[in-house]
């Protein structure tokens, strides 16, 4: 194995170590098997209000230790196939699995940023106000530039954005804008 390699494999085993400490994974774990015992309940729909909360923490806490797995999976079975490939000294395929290693340590690093944002705010949705403030067409013109995006940013990480408040202004763009940005950890 060439030194990048093994690299890239001690940076996605700390990323996941540091990931599982963030989140505090056993019991971030245990919480998740609590949470889907109470969703199996037979009474669970009989009050929907406390139905909901259930689901959604589930949810929530399905989302927190399913990117951990994945990629503690992922590691796995990509060093599985990178010995299955120098043993058959498979330059190509040890080339790809390389390339392929590079990406999982970019994505571990990604989701531990993630991780880090786990305080008990963090998965809350936000409100985005812009002000075009002094400046005439020319503010407005980019405060409306600057609303669309980060919208089109929200809505590539799989936000819902809904405008909850706009005035336009005189010639072009907006004076002011609000934004209503939902999803888990849009705070």
């Amino acid at each position: 194995m060439n030194p990048t390699d093994s690299k890239n494999i001690d940076a996605i085993k700390n990323s996941i170590s540091l990931i599982k400490s963030f989140i505090n994974y056993d019991k971030t774990k245990k919480q998740l098997e609590e949470t889907r015992l109470q969703a199996e309940l037979p009474g669970l729909w009989d009050n929907p209000d406390n139905a909901t909360k259930v689901m959604k923490k589930r949810e929530q806490l399905e989302s927190t230790i399913s990117p951990v797995n994945l990629l503690e999976n992922q590691l796995t079975d990509l060093i599985g196939l990178y010995a299955l490939a120098e043993s058959e000294n498979d330059d190509a395929l040890v080339a790809e699995l390389s390339e392929q290693l590079h990406h999982l340590s970019e994505q571990a690093y990604s989701i531990q940023i993630e991780a880090i944002l786990s305080d008990k705010h963090d998965v809350l949705n936000c409100f985005l106000e812009i002000n075009a403030g002094a400046g005439g067409t020319e503010a407005q013109d980019w405060a409306e530039m600057l609303a669309r995006m980060y919208a089109r940013w929200a809505e590539s990480r799989k936000y819902k954005v809904e405008i909850t408040d706009k005035s336009i202004g005189n010639e072009a763009g907006v004076k002011s804008i609000a934004l209503h940005i939902s999803g888990n950890k849009a705070f």
